[in-house]
């Protein structure tokens, strides 16, 4: 068997790492991780071995050479242009031709046993095995769910955690038959997880998945990285090659060097010959010292990487040492910090945990390093129901806006463009609208300063003012930051996802003082949007409506109601006898009522959805995927169609013409609008809802949540199930949907039904089965709310 080992990578997530070195040399132990895994494939009598190259090709070839040293062949097939990873391999086809083929990614550590793999696809006669191993923490890799046989029936990439079906994921390791190379464009991007398995799934190719049991580590980010040599130095990986180790416990490739008597070693190290340690020094547990490192006196070395040299009197905790740098006496260098190449760090510094300081960067004498040094600062930015949420100063500060602001114009097609940015009136709220325009103007963006007070109207800016993006900051209890894209709705899980890798890695850009964009008033935006929304319904006919509420978005619901020939009484809405409605701040969310009808939430939007289907029969409606599976009810008896995002195509662009969906204002006037020209009542309209009941419960995980996802959903497997936002279940009586938290260790069953009852009965019955598969724990610790149709407040 050949095999085929994908190292052309840039690894920009293991910056400053591999700001000068390819990701597959990054040592582990004394040695570069390709090595490890070149002499991993011998092990099994796989001598006959493909490189593909792209990131600094020769520094590769000059660390392996033709591999005759390893007692192995290896080719190297080298990238002009990114081809992925199906297409780089396809690019080594005339060497892999011929038999069955392993492939494997060059930045990763493992210690399966190949040759079960082997025999396993040669039982399947596979067209593909992929070896899958289970991860607490699935969502930097591609998941998969597997038939009992190992038969794959679905990939999912990357996915947010309300989309983890289960915790078994690919390993970026396969075994392949020659014969799929057919299906693999010559000199084309090409990808094995998004272009390859689907294709061949698609069509009922014999495509495998085998669960491996063993160590498996990708070095996705330089966490990962640190994570992987502590496993190795703990005995956590069988690598090949020994190292041999003192009665100590201390590893050490050519013997130790000679230390001061007064040193102090806690197990398990590694410590290269050449490296130096100064008297008083206290190293360990978990340090590796390369071949350049220095550790001065009284300095205390912990769970650190070091390759650079260490002052005396210095703190080390956590952090990887790049060669060529150097930290001044007296610093404390914190956990998950990482210090580039070249870095000259003053005496009696400070570098924050999780800071980066990337090469050749100096810093001066007792500066307290926050954030990361690139090009900007880069504190972290987490979504959580598409919003970033936090306190003042703490989860959003002034600093994470800016950089939010720079990675923002990484986002835009084309580069930067039109950004609308605003926000509530308090002074918290606006200086950190402040900092946002101050992060995106530095990055090139034209920024519009608007004084629209509410988030759905800012939602509806990129239409107004033609912007790419509109980012608007809400406070209520906590700040809420808003960011939706050109078509007013949140950014996408790929998106937010990008965005929060950018804004944790630095990656913000900062453009030159000719380039800083403009930043300019865009006033008047209330009374734009409320025309917008009116020219959207119909005349009202004098139909009467109260608006109830003194808050900006009642104020442009009222307008848009007046333009649109609607009346509006007198007299205060509480005392008014007819239609009243009611916005929430947010202007998502609104109610209507009616004498003693009324309708809120879920069911204020379903009688929008009825409104519609009976205005334009054979309407077709694009909803979120979550939204209350009542409502494909609700379009079936009307002769409607719902589409879900993220499942049916053409969803996203249908939810994007559809502002009623999800905006009050515009949600009212269309339900208004029909009453008024059908001379329907409110009471006749809300009698045609189907009747539905929600009731929600939250679990607290002691586990691994992910793995508590794939349990439920094997254990389900049999009933009518749906992997798309979690695991959807149609049972008799209503629906279940079970998602992991993004933020926190918990799952939320939602369970929806015709009675409170069964709705309340399904979501606990299904929340005991989860919680089977999970540490004892007692109902007590559920958090539970039943709700009448009502969605939570926006």
């Amino acid at each position: 068997m050949k095999a085929c080992i994908l190292a052309g990578g840039e690894g920009r997530r293991l910056r400053p790492l591999t700001s000068f070195l390819p990701k597959p040399l990054v040592s582990v132990l004394g040695k570069p991780v390709l090595h490890h895994i070149v002499e991993r494939l011998k092990s099994f009598d796989i001598t006959e071995m493909a490189v593909t190259l792209m990131y600094l090709p020769d520094m590769v070839k000059n660390a392996l050479g033709d591999g005759s040293d390893m007692g192995v062949s290896i080719h190297y097939f080298t990238e002009e242009t990114p081809l992925g990873t199906a297409g780089g391999v396809k690019a080594c086809q005339t060497f892999l031709e011929g038999d069955d083929f392993l492939v494997i990614s060059g930045d990763g550590l493992c210690d399966f046993d190949l040759s079960e793999a082997l025999a396993f696809h040669r039982q399947k006669k596979a067209d593909v095995t992929v070896i899958l191993t289970p991860q607490s923490h699935p969502l930097e890799y591609g998941l998969v769910q597997i038939e009992d046989d190992g038969r794959i029936t679905r990939f999912a990439e990357k996915p947010a955690w309300g989309q983890v079906f289960s915790n078994l994921v690919n390993t970026g390791i396969y075994i392949i038959s020659p014969r799929v190379l057919s299906e693999i464009p010559t000199g084309k991007f090409f990808d094995f997880a998004k272009d390859l398995f689907p294709k061949l799934l698609s069509a009922g190719r014999p495509v495998y998945g085998v669960e491996m049991k063993g160590y498996w580590c990708d070095i996705g980010d330089t966490d990962a990285y640190r994570r992987c040599v502590v496993d190795a130095l703990n005995g956590l990986i069988s690598l090949q090659a020994a190292l041999p180790k003192n009665e100590n416990g201390i590893y050490a490739r050519e013997g130790m060097p000679i230390l001061p008597k007064d040193v102090v070693l806690t197990p398990p190290l590694y410590i290269a010959p050449s490296a130096k340690i100064m008297p008083g020094a206290k190293i360990g547990p978990n340090v590796v010292l390369g071949p350049s490192a220095y550790v001065g006196e009284e300095s205390i070395v912990t769970d650190s990487l070091v390759e650079g040299s260490i002052g005396p009197r210095c703190e080390v905790d956590g952090t990887i040492l790049c060669p060529g740098a150097t930290v001044g006496a007296g610093s404390v260098l914190q956990e998950g910090s990482v210090i580039g190449s070249g870095v000259r760090l003053g005496e009696d510094c400070h570098v924050a945990q999780g800071v980066r300081i990337f090469p050749d960067v100096t810093v001066p004498q007792g500066t307290r390093v926050r954030h990361t040094i690139v090009k900007g600062s880069a504190p972290k930015a987490v979504f959580e129901n598409n919003v970033i949420t936090g306190r003042y100063g703490h989860e959003l500060s002034p600093d994470l806006c800016v950089a939010i602001g720079q990675a923002c114009a990484g986002l835009m097609e084309g580069g930067p463009a039109r950004v609308a940015v605003g926000g509530g009136v308090s002074a918290d709220a606006t200086s950190l609208v402040y900092a946002l325009a101050g992060g995106l103007a530095s990055a090139g963006c034209q920024v519009f300063f608007h004084d629209i007070p509410f988030a759905a109207g800012a939602a509806a800016l990129p239409k107004l003012a033609s912007c790419s993006l509109s980012l608007f900051v809400e406070n209520d209890e906590h700040i809420n930051l808003h960011i939706f894209d050109k078509n007013g709705i949140p950014l996408s899980s790929a998106a937010q996802r990008k965005l929060e890798g950018m804004v944790a890695r630095g990656e913000g850009n900062t453009v030159s003082s000719l380039s800083v964009g403009k930043i300019t008033m865009f006033t008047g935006g209330v009374e734009y949007y409320a025309a917008m929304a009116a020219s959207q319904g119909k005349a009202g006919r004098g139909l009467s409506v109260a608006v109830h509420g003194g808050h900006p978005a009642a104020a442009a619901l009222s307008k848009a109601l007046t333009a649109a020939g609607f009346t509006l009484p007198l007299q205060p809405a509480l005392s008014f006898s007819g239609l009243t409605i009611s916005v929430a701040r947010s202007g998502f969310a609104f109610a209507i009522a009616d004498g003693n009808v009324r309708c809120e939430g879920a069911r204020a939007l379903a009688l929008v959805l009825l409104a519609a289907f009976m205005d334009e029969p054979g309407l077709k409606i694009a909803l979120p995927y979550e939204a209350p599976m009542t409502f494909d009810v609700l379009a079936a008896q009307n002769g409607g169609e719902i589409l879900r995002l993220g499942r049916d195509e053409g969803a996203e662009q249908l939810y994007a013409s559809q502002p009623f969906t999800r905006d009050a204002v515009f949600g009212a006037l269309r339900l208004l609008s029909f009453l008024s020209a059908s001379g329907s009542s409110l009471a006749t309209l809300a009698s045609m809802l189907p009747p539905f009941f929600e009731h929600t419960v939250e679990i607290p995980c002691e586990t691994d949540k992910s793995a508590v996802m794939r349990m439920l959903t094997e254990s389900c497997r049999s009933m009518n199930c749906e992997l798309v936002g979690g695991l959807r279940i149609g049972v008799d009586g209503g629906y279940v949907r079970i998602t992991p938290s993004a933020s926190k260790r918990a799952l939320r069953v939602a369970a929806e039904s015709f009675s409170a009852e069964v709705a309340r009965e399904l979501a606990v019955n299904f929340a005991d089965r989860a919680m089977r598969f999970d540490k004892p724990t007692t109902f007590e610790k559920y958090t539970t709310n039943t709700q009448n149709g009502t969605l939570p407040p926006s």
